[in-house]
């Protein structure tokens, strides 16, 4: 395609080459009416692709129906930008259509469809169009996304690949036959997240350049690169503006203070995603610039438990990192063992629990061990157990061999006749003998001659690496490590902003720098000793009436902490 074309453009010439009737220059006005022009080019990749004119009002976007028989099967505008309309002189050029093909006309059978203006009802010139496919199963789109909106010079929307979520894609602007701007679809989106599309690090803002589009009218468009695919969406020019420079500290205009590298979470559209049954989650735009009070009902739930509720998953740079790794590991399947260091309280079990969650059943087969204190035979029947879907008793297998046999089967019904991925996730795994580890690494040989059956993922404190070194023949067969540390001052802040506004927190959480300071200071941005510290925080200001967390009732807090032992490790610090 070409970088104002819609989906399929480069067949879509083809077609138009050998069709002597097709006259972008309007030349053949009488197809269906002097007032209307108008094509159906065909249909690729599971969109039936045209354009739709009307040199009357050169700027006006008409309605296209596709029917089959009496049914309306979908509706859109002609808005997209093509060149060629462009060159043939059509108005701006944005009056192309893309419709996406009903999922029930994927049945193997022919049907003719037929294309027209919704509002005179005119068929357009090669409609009605014949279509047979493979079932819908058979024919998924590549690509999830959109282009939302340009918002203060800011190219803005997302894209994902369902096949591989782990990808980030990359992403140019065009504008007529030139690429404005280019970047990568990496940036995360609570939205995406909860709407499940991958780990929810796929939106994209690309900085575009006002001047250069100053004194021009058109609409701009989305290409994912390595796919020569677009995304739906083609939002005008007339919205690009000159981005303001925030003052220092400034509060920005959906209620929190924010460096330039994070305004993007606050910039989520609130419609992105309405196909999607889940809410976005984004409560910024909805609050004032005040911050609010500590009140019995403000947060509504507790804010800062130590749960494994993936709803409060914050994706700071390590953790988000760390995720997409995984994500790898999993999907790549070739890549045998992967470790995930960090220290206590650093955030690796609800890491674990999204990974678990986030991976599909139709791909993988997923086993999740949280007590590494078993011996070998014990870990077996667990995975066993987990692998066929009910507990199993030790007498059903009662040793070590008739266990490995049991296993194998199940990788061959289960995992290989599936074409499926066994993801195995030992949790504490610091705790694994060296005999354990030995043994676990031999199921990683199960393979065929080009297909690996599993992956296991080892997750634990940093005693873990120090135990691996200790087994060249394990450690040689890491392909992926990741330790994970702290958050530093910037996240420690939107970590706790973020907690609150997932409670249900209304407001500009009331927190200051000077506390965050000193709450990063103690906990060293560990996500666990902040939520204690937090948690302790708030039940504090609620037997005092309420209030903000200001640095007098933090320095309160961390004194009383010390007094009773609790804070012992740092008490020289402060």
């Amino acid at each position: 395609m070409t970088a104002s074309d819609t989906p399929g453009v480069t067949a879509m010439k083809a077609v138009a080459a050998v069709d002597s009737e097709i006259h972008l220059d309007g030349s053949n006005p009488d197809a269906f009416g002097p007032m209307l022009r108008g094509h159906v080019d065909g249909i690729i990749d599971g969109w039936v692709c045209g354009w739709l004119y009307t040199p009357a009002a050169p700027n006006q976007r008409l309605r296209v129906e596709m029917l089959l028989g009496d049914q309306v099967l979908a509706t859109g505008i002609a808005d997209r930008p093509r060149a060629d309309l462009t060159d043939a002189g059509m108005g701006d050029g944005a009056h192309a259509f893309a419709l996406k093909l009903d999922a029930n006309l994927f049945d193997g059978q022919q049907h003719a469809l037929i294309l027209r203006e919704a509002n005179s009802r005119e068929p357009l010139r090669g409609s009605p169009i014949l279509f047979c496919d493979q079932p819908q199963s058979q024919a998924k789109p590549r690509i999830n996304g959109q282009f939302d909106r340009v918002d203060e010079g800011l190219a803005c929307g997302w894209a994902c690949d369902p096949e591989h979520p782990e990808q980030r894609l990359q992403i140019a602007i065009h504008f007529k036959d030139q690429i404005i701007a280019q970047g990568t679809a990496d940036r995360f989106r609570q939205d995406l997240l909860d709407a499940e599309i991958g780990d929810g690090a796929h939106a994209f803002e690309l900085q575009i350049d006002p001047e250069r589009l100053r004194h021009v009218q058109g609409r701009l468009s989305a290409r994912v690169l390595e796919h020569d695919s677009w995304l739906p969406g083609s939002p005008s020019v007339s919205a690009i503006k000159p981005k303001p420079e925030p003052e220092p500290g400034q509060i920005s205009d959906q209620g929190s203070v924010m460096p330039p590298e994070l305004e993007w979470q606050a910039l989520a559209p609130k419609s992105t995603l309405i196909a999607f049954s889940k809410p976005s989650g984004d409560l910024a735009a909805q609050e004032p610039a005040e911050p609010a009070l500590i009140r019995a009902d403000n947060p509504p739930q507790p804010a800062f438990e130590n749960t494994r509720d993936t709803r409060f998953f914050f994706p700071s740079s390590g953790h988000a990192e760390a995720l997409s790794r995984l994500f790898l590991l999993a999907h790549d399947r070739n890549m045998g063992i992967g470790v995930l260091t960090g220290e206590i309280g650093a955030g690796k079990t609800l890491l674990r629990t999204l990974l678990y969650s986030r991976l599909s059943d139709r791909e993988h087969l997923r086993v999740s061990l949280e007590n590494s204190l078993l011996d070998f035979d014990g870990l077996l029947l667990e995975i066993l157990s987990q692998m066929q879907g009910e507990r199993l008793a030790a007498n059903d297998f009662p040793d070590r061999y008739t266990r490995l046999a049991a296993f194998k089967r199940l990788l061959s019904e289960q995992v290989a006749a599936s074409n499926r991925h066994l993801v195995i996730l030992i949790d504490e795994a610091q705790q694994l003998s060296l005999e354990n580890l030995e043994a676990l690494k031999a199921l990683t040989n199960i393979s065929a001659e080009r297909q690996n059956f599993l992956s296991l993922i080892l997750i634990g404190q940093p005693e873990l690496r120090a135990k691996l070194k200790q087994l060249p023949q394990v450690d040689q067969r890491v392909s992926l490590r990741f330790h994970l540390e702290g958050l530093d001052r910037a996240e420690t802040g939107y970590y706790i902003r973020h907690r609150l506004r997932v409670a249900g927190f209304h407001g500009e959480p009331p927190i200051n720098e000077e506390a965050l300071d000193l709450i990063h200071q103690v906990t060293r941005g560990i996500p666990r000793e902040i939520n204690r510290l937090c948690k302790l925080a708030l039940e504090h200001l609620l037997t005092h009436n309420g209030g903000k967390l200001d640095q007098h009732r933090i320095t309160i807090l961390i004194d009383d902490l010390r007094r009773h032992g609790a804070l012992e490790e740092i008490r020289n610090e402060l």
